[in-house]
């Protein structure tokens, strides 16, 4: 037999978002920040508490609130890629709407937005996934990737310019071809290191 054990769903419900591994912010239809865990309150760096705030007054970027406002016109999930402007900071926001039964909404959080008993009300989700770090990464990658195919050529051009100048005076000059093959070792000892 179950446990009639009453929960409380907000506290239950706030403990979800602090176990996710980016920020989340939970808007209404109007851009009101319902919920969000804290990851959403340093990224906003935020200094007074979140509840209420209208979104578009914490987020300038025009591109991000066009797509939450997609999703919240379309009722569909929406994701994108948004750098900001001047920076090397790199975002994929994530919306995605949340469908709550009006008996739930109430246990959760009391909405002045709720006018008509009986209808689903939409939230809407949104992650921030922090891409900087990743986007440094792949360039450091691609610029070692650049180095190391430079530094290997030059050295093998030489080896193999040298090699093919052996096979001339391998036959003819002995001592020249012993300076070839010095050189040719010396190409490789700097190709090994």
């Amino acid at each position: 037999m179950v446990d009639q054990v009453t929960i409380n769903y907000q506290h239950f419900f706030q403990k979800l978002l602090e176990a996710a591994p980016w920020p989340v912010i939970i808007i209404d239809r109007n851009l009101s920040i319902r919920f969000y865990n804290q990851l959403a309150g340093h990224l906003l760096e935020a200094t007074e508490p979140l509840l209420g705030v209208k979104l578009d007054q914490l987020i300038q970027d025009q591109a991000i609130l066009q797509l939450v406002q997609e999703s919240i016109i379309s009722e569909q999930p929406r994701n994108g890629e948004f750098v900001k402007t001047n920076s090397t900071i790199a975002w994929k926001v994530s919306v995605t709407p949340l469908e709550h039964a009006p008996h739930m909404v109430e246990d959760l959080v009391q909405c002045e937005s709720i006018e008509q008993p009986g209808q689903a009300y939409s939230y809407f989700a949104i992650a921030i996934e922090d891409l900087t770090e990743l986007r440094r990464l792949e360039r450091v990658r691609r610029d070692f990737i650049t180095n190391i195919s430079h530094e290997l050529r030059t050295p093998l051009a030489s080896v193999r310019l040298l090699a093919e100048t052996l096979e001339d005076a391998i036959d003819t000059d002995r001592d020249k071809a012993q300076i070839f093959l010095e050189k040719i070792e010396t190409e490789v000892q700097h190709l090994s290191a």
